[in-house]
């Protein structure tokens, strides 16, 4: 049979949680100017990261994260370790018509798509035919597939190379890293929670709840939220510190997102002025449950000593109640009966106190003589032997 024991909650300790702040992706070979991918919508978004995490650093952890090329990332796969993330096969076929117009505004048709290929057939060079759909205008312009940690094998990855320079952070956000206090973190996944390294660094800093942003949104912001969501992490996403390359794709991503994981959207700005209202907030005192139960103070003249004569006080006016008179010590028992007075504030249990009836003595007389009027003679017997 099982014991069972309260428990007093007053006893328990109590373990503060945190938040924390994860930069993704913000490297020379992303962001830059000038970069393969270079990441620039919306405009602004870098500056908002920038301004936000001075104010989320005082307060909770700041973690940076970058990415780096060791294998080539099966995505959108239902086989092997592949990664969930949004490109245009995962778009309705509504919004991928959207991304082909949007495409097209940008400079590219599919005309001069096909017209490229054509010509690099004849000249003989390996040519990847694909489905319509799956190729958009969108994303032919740009020089490189969103899916940067993905390679056809054989072949070598484009950026973010290991130690070389477009995988480092951008000088703009240099600037903002505090080395003394901030964290960083490696990944070789869309993912940063994708080997569990990450788990194990948030757990050893008590931290429940994530803010996420960076870039890319569709791509490392989407994997990076899903596999948070599997941990249990509260998730909340930044909404104008995100850079995407394609509107449809970044929305279809946040849909995804509120959809499969519950995480919460709010702004930059909106987080600074809740830091900044923290900051002026009076510190509360510590919780009750915090504290443990202090002895109560003992009262005055409370000591050992004290409640250790009162004590022989009251066990001798007791005593001296119940004995009998004997003749010759009337004068010191009614002395001894004369109340004391309490030097000590302890409630004490009083004795009770009994009615002393005055009764007569009889006085045997030894000696047939008359008896002299001094009391003190005859209670000593060594004056009757020198009479």
């Amino acid at each position: 049979m099982l014991a069972m024991f309260e428990i007093d909650a007053n006893n328990l300790p109590i373990v503060r949680t945190r938040q924390a702040l994860l930069v993704l992706d913000l490297q020379n070979d992303i962001v830059s100017d000038g970069s393969l991918l270079q990441v620039d919508t919306p405009p602004g978004f870098l500056e908002n990261i920038i301004n936000l995490v001075p104010h989320f650093r005082s307060s909770n952890p700041v973690l940076w994260i970058r990415s780096a090329f060791v294998s080539s990332r099966p995505v959108n796969s239902l086989q092997g370790e592949s990664e969930k993330v949004v490109t245009d096969r995962e778009l309705p076929d509504k919004q991928r018509q959207y991304t082909h117009s949007e495409g097209s505004r940008r400079g590219r048709s599919r005309s001069s798509l096909e017209g490229s290929a054509r010509s690099r057939e004849s000249t003989g060079s390996r040519v990847e035919r694909r489905d319509a759909l799956e190729v958009t205008d969108d994303e032919g312009a740009d020089p490189i597939n969103e899916t940067f940690l993905t390679v056809e094998p054989g072949c070598a990855p484009q950026i973010l190379s290991q130690e070389s320079a477009g995988s480092k952070l951008t000088d703009v956000v240099l600037e903002s890293v505090d080395i003394n206090k901030d964290l960083f973190f490696e990944k070789s996944h869309y993912s940063a929670f994708k080997d569990g390294k990450l788990v194990q660094i948030l757990r050893s800093h008590f931290v429940t709840e994530i803010y996420i942003c960076g870039a890319l949104s569709n791509i490392s912001i989407f994997a990076t939220a899903m596999d948070a969501a599997r941990h249990g992490y509260a998730i909340t996403i930044i909404s104008d510190c995100l850079g995407y390359k394609s509107q449809a794709r970044h929305d279809e991503a946040m849909h995804q997102l509120t959809q499969f994981t519950g995480c919460d959207m709010i702004e930059s700005q909106e987080l600074i002025h809740h830091f900044q209202r923290k900051a002026r907030a009076k510190p509360t005192p510590p919780s009750s449950r915090n504290s443990r139960p202090q002895p109560r103070p003992r009262p005055k003249n409370s000591s050992l000593e004290n409640l250790m004569s009162n004590l022989n006080i009251a066990a001798n006016s007791s005593t001296n109640s119940g004995q009998s008179t004997e003749p010759g010590v009337v004068g010191e028992s009614s002395r001894s009966s004369e109340p004391q007075k309490e030097t000590h504030e302890i409630p004490v249990r009083e004795p009770v106190k009994r009615e002393r009836v005055q009764a007569k003595v009889k006085v045997r007389r030894r000696n047939p003589e008359p008896v002299s009027g001094d009391v003190t003679k005859i209670s000593n017997p060594n004056n009757q032997g020198k009479q």
